[in-house]
């Protein structure tokens, strides 16, 4: 009887094992897929950063808030007292009438024995897609009086990108390559000079979006080689994790756990 039994045992294990690869190549699969598609989101947080409650996204890997005010030490006195973070920090010279200004965020790194910052200042402002050109005007033309950029030639071009958060795909997106004044530290002494930098500026620009994101960055071309990528690509990489949570009526409260459908509620 068990000599009958044996070769049938044999195939039914034969089968099982068949069955385990199957499930391991399906499971590799997917670990993979998964892994290339997150791969790229590597050099940000892994956490959204929420602003204002009215926009989210994913920082660079240490980027970190800046204060809009700050303790100083007078020099003279002695005397310890809390004052406006200088602008410089908060967003570019160049665009002191910053749309919707909501935070700025920085990571400084010491190059060529100076202590620089890559920023990223978030503006947002209401109102749907139609409000983009009068931005893109307001911006370009603080832009366009300043020094560097007062000769022209600066446009607006506009990309598509595949968001990850439910977010906006178009963008539209001010490069604005050149020498441009950057506060540098040099031994304890803060100091403002104009060099080789970059700066980008970012709106979103759906049409049925209910707030425009206005996502400016800035680095000075001496940190080039230090950030984890060139602050381009981190621009791109960053407004595909951008959301913009529906916005709640004032004195709304969220829904409680477990609310909703047409349950009896027993």
């Amino acid at each position: 009887m068990f000599d009958r039994i044996r070769p049938w045992f044999g195939l039914g294990a034969m089968l099982c094992v068949g069955c385990s690869a199957a499930r391991y190549d399906a499971d590799y699969s997917k670990r993979i897929e998964t892994y290339r598609a997150e791969a790229p989101f590597a050099y940000l947080q892994q956490a959204p950063e929420s602003i204002a409650g009215k926009l989210e996204l994913r920082l660079p890997r240490e980027f970190g808030a800046v204060p809009q005010r700050e303790n100083h030490t007078d020099a003279v006195s002695g005397e310890s007292k809390d004052q406006p973070t200088d602008p410089s920090r908060l967003r570019p010279p160049f665009i002191d009438q910053f749309p919707g200004y909501a935070a700025t965020f920085e990571r400084r790194l010491t190059a060529d024995n100076a202590e620089y910052a890559a920023s990223v200042a978030i503006g947002i402002v209401p109102g749907d897609g139609r409000q983009v050109a009068a931005i893109e005007a307001a911006i370009l033309s603080q832009v366009q009086a300043d020094d560097a950029f007062k000769n022209g030639g600066q446009a607006w071009e506009s990309r598509e990108l595949v968001p990850i958060a439910g977010g906006p795909a178009a963008w539209r997106v001010l490069s604005l390559p050149g020498p441009q004044i950057f506060e540098g530290v040099v031994a304890s002494m803060v100091e403002f000079k104009r060099q080789p930098g970059l700066c980008e500026v970012w709106l979103s620009a759906d049409p049925d979006q209910e707030r425009t994101a206005v996502i400016v960055w800035r680095s000075p071309a001496a940190l080039a080689g230090s950030l984890d990528q060139p602050i381009s690509k981190l621009a791109a990489l960053v407004a595909r994790t951008v959301s913009l949570p529906p916005e709640q009526e004032a004195g709304a409260e969220p829904p409680a756990a477990g609310a909703g459908g047409d349950g009896d509620g027993a």
